[in-house]
């Protein structure tokens, strides 16, 4: 048992008699914890490896672009919907801004385009994937378990 500055906690001490349940969090009505919307992923900085990744992530409603926020309906990813062509602009825009904040001969510069595919989302990464084929970016993918 961890020692604190009061002395000894026991799990009968926090009220509920269960051990493993102390850190779970008061009980919620219902029995299941209510979902909230994911928040939106960030491009993350490696300045280790020079890499610049743009997240695009892939679900059931679409696609959604980060930091910008732009969200693409599955409908509007179809073919002549527009959806593709706003999908590879933004991409290229935020490509090309994070070029312009940089210096002139940085070479360390590494775009990486990394979809995040959730459950649901697997229409929508094939329809996004081709979208991009001409944005000069190496592209991975995650596949997310939510």
């Amino acid at each position: 048992m961890p020692t604190l500055v009061g002395g000894p906690v026991s799990p009968s001490a926090s009220g509920d008699g269960d051990p493993g349940d102390s850190l779970a969090g008061p009980p919620v009505p219902g029995g299941e914890r209510g979902k909230r919307p994911r928040p939106p992923l960030r491009p993350a900085a490696r300045p280790d490896a020079g890499e610049w990744v743009v997240v695009i992530e892939c679900d059931g409603q679409g696609v959604r672009v980060s930091p910008f926020r732009v969200i693409i309906p599955l409908a509007d990813l179809a073919r002549g919907r527009g959806g593709d062509v706003l999908l590879a602009q933004t991409v290229l825009d935020m490509l090309e801004r994070r070029r312009a904040a940089g210096y002139p001969d940085d070479t360390t510069f590494r775009p990486v385009v990394r979809f995040v595919v959730h459950r649901d989302g697997l229409r929508a990464f094939h329809l996004a994937y081709p979208a991009l084929n001409n944005v000069s970016a190496e592209k991975r993918t995650a596949l997310d378990g939510d």
